[in-house]
């Protein structure tokens, strides 16, 4: 597995991120549900980091991922989320991509708040994230959740 060093609004992306995926409240969760059962990654570029929090599930002795498990984020340098992208939902990256209305320039707002920003990483500069988190870990010392 490669490695490095982390720079400081990169380590904040990613309480950020943490802290929108994990909400502290609630109800008790399953062993699937909490950030020890997740893979974070995490790339700067620029002004932006993104990051992706993926299942985990040999973390708690499961040989597969529930459906929609994951997250993907573009977080500003100063901790700002501008895109959350839950697994499942569209992507709107460019204008060709269903991000515009056709022959409009103005972004779709999918909810009725703020428009999609764009946060479509320059093909020179992309980098792929994990498509699914496997092995790694060992299960709980609990025992099965």
């Amino acid at each position: 597995m490669a490695g490095g060093p982390i720079d400081g609004p990169t380590l904040r992306a990613l309480q950020v991120a943490v802290s929108d995926f994990f909400p502290g409240w609630g109800p008790p969760r399953a062993c699937i549900d909490t950030p020890e059962a997740h893979k974070y990654y995490a790339v700067r570029r620029g002004e932006r980091i993104y990051v992706a929090i993926l299942q985990d599930p040999s973390y708690c002795g499961r040989e597969h991922s529930s459906l929609d498990s994951g997250v993907r984020y573009a977080i500003s340098v100063d901790g700002l989320i501008l895109r959350r992208l839950l697994d499942g939902e569209p992507e709107l990256d460019t204008p060709g991509d269903g991000g515009f209305e056709e022959g409009s320039s103005e972004p779709v707002s999918l909810d009725g708040g703020t428009p999609a920003i764009d946060v479509t990483v320059p093909p020179e500069a992309r980098t792929s994230f994990p498509v699914s988190a496997s092995g790694g870990s060992p299960p709980p010392d609990g025992g099965t959740p």
